[in-house]
């Protein structure tokens, strides 16, 4: 059923709400002060303070109600087919929102990587050297 409702279909519908989401994250990149504030902080706080998982569902639990993809059921007997096309709606959009996320964040790194220049990124952070994990922790 989740494969009936094709996610890489809805993928190209939130098309809007991952532009939005790549402007924002493209700030970060082009702000060298943000720079500064990761690298202060573990890359395993950093990946708690993002709440990847809260994240993904507040934007699926956002969707579904958005939306109006809930579904009830009219009467008992098909309350279980009701909750299977629920539970096929919900693993539909945490595909969709899932790979979106990925996505982004694998565009974001290559944006940095592109555009920060490691020299400037190491001065800018107090470092002798840039890392990768640098990069990522603007993410």
């Amino acid at each position: 059923m989740t494969m009936a409702n094709e996610p890489p279909r809805m993928a190209r519908r939130l098309s809007r709400a991952m532009a939005a989401a790549a402007a924002t994250e493209a700030f970060g990149i082009f702000y060298s002060s943000t720079w500064q504030m990761p690298h202060h902080l573990s890359t395993a706080r950093l990946t708690s303070i993002g709440a990847i998982a809260i994240a993904i569902a507040v934007m699926v639990g956002w969707l579904i109600t958005i939306n109006r993809l809930w579904d009830r059921p009219v009467n008992e007997r098909l309350a279980q087919v009701v909750f299977y096309y629920n539970l096929s709606t919900v693993l539909t959009l945490i595909i969709c929102v899932t790979g979106l996320y990925a996505l982004l964040v694998i565009g974001i790194l290559a944006g940095g990587l592109i555009v920060i220049d490691p020299e400037f990124m190491a001065l800018t952070i107090h470092r002798p050297e840039a890392r990768l994990t640098n990069y990522l922790d603007i993410n």
